[in-house]
């Protein structure tokens, strides 16, 4: 089912569920999850209000998750304040690393160990994403 209706409908969870996976393992669903946009897409610019995990799924696809690694002790310690941040796309994956690490699909990026350092900096990366991702449209 595609439309949403009283629960979230399976594609769309799908579709998330597969950006996710293509995040935060080493094997590739990006292009399941481009297939199924693109099957999707006229229905989707059609009607976005029913099909709006679908469109979460598409949104995801355009914005790109951010991944944030480390410890599962260091993430306990700041999901408190990513909370915060203004970017619903930031994941947490559990490392054997101590430090922190903000990371794309496609490589990691900043790393550091001082928590104070890591969420200014994940701050500017989550401000710049923003800006890149408004002079796109």
């Amino acid at each position: 089912e595609t439309f949403d209706g009283s629960y979230p409908s399976s594609v769309g969870v799908m579709l998330e569920n597969l950006l996710i996976l293509n995040s935060i393992s080493k094997e590739s669903y990006g292009k399941v999850a481009y297939k199924t946009i693109e099957h999707y897409s006229a229905e989707l610019s059609r009607y976005p209000s029913s099909y709006s995990k679908l469109f979460c799924g598409y949104l995801i696809y355009l914005k790109k998750n951010i991944i944030v690694k480390s410890t599962k002790n260091n993430l306990k310690d700041i999901v408190q304040y990513i909370e915060f941040f203004d970017y619903p796309f930031i994941l947490l994956q559990a490392s054997n690393t101590n430090s922190y690490q903000v990371c794309t699909d496609v490589s990691c990026f900043f790393e550091t160990s001082n928590k104070k350092i890591f969420l200014n900096k994940l701050s500017d990366i989550i401000a710049d994403y923003k800006n890149i991702n408004k002079n796109k449209t």
